[in-house]
């Protein structure tokens, strides 16, 4: 009988308990007495947002801009962000994100652009001041592109994006395709 899975389970019932990073922690309670949007409009408000990258692998890839438009639930603007992000391994670029968007870290720099953590806070500080009590669903082109990429941003500053966003995150094409397929099928009025 091989004696190491019984050691481990001793090693691992001595160690103490791994404390739970921000980016965990701020989930728990999070949908707690949270009011439907279809119920309570007036509490909630739509993000929509766009990321521009150094590559398509979050986590090795970096944001070089977002986007923020800030909505009621109808679509009607409130306020917008736009940031540009200067990215801590710009060397990472690959050459189809260059050629898509044009990103230069001179460039960058001379345009203002931001170190990842200062762009962390210049988002939340927005939401915030724009959202205040109410919440806020994030929607995107490419949802899951941009979540993932927002994700590992506030991560890199031991915080969430869930600060701000409701877990629920919509994506426009999905949306679309469905009110594309009502107008198509209206329904009968027998």
């Amino acid at each position: 009988m091989n004696p190491l899975p019984a050691l481990m389970l001793a090693v691992f019932a001595l160690a103490p308990p791994a404390q739970a990073p921000p980016y965990v922690t701020v989930l728990e309670g999070a949908t707690a007495s949270v009011p439907s949007p279809a119920a309570e409009p007036d509490k909630w408000l739509l993000a929509f947002v766009d990321v521009k990258t150094t590559g398509l692998v979050p986590g090795y890839h970096e944001m070089i801009d977002v986007g923020i438009v800030m909505t009621d639930l109808e679509g009607k603007a409130i306020d917008y962000l736009l940031l540009r992000i200067q990215p801590k391994h710009p060397e990472r670029t690959s050459p189809g994100a260059r050629a898509v968007n044009a990103f230069d870290p001179e460039r960058w720099e001379k345009l203002g652009a931001l170190a990842p953590e200062a762009a962390v806070d210049r988002i939340v500080s927005f939401h915030r001041a724009v959202a205040r009590d109410r919440h806020v669903l994030m929607v995107a082109f490419n949802s899951q592109f941009d979540a993932a990429f927002l994700d590992q941003l506030f991560r890199g500053a031991n915080r969430s994006w869930r600060e701000i966003y409701h877990y629920f995150v919509l994506d426009l094409p999905s949306m679309t395709r469905r009110q594309r397929r009502a107008a198509r099928n209206p329904p009968r009025s027998d």
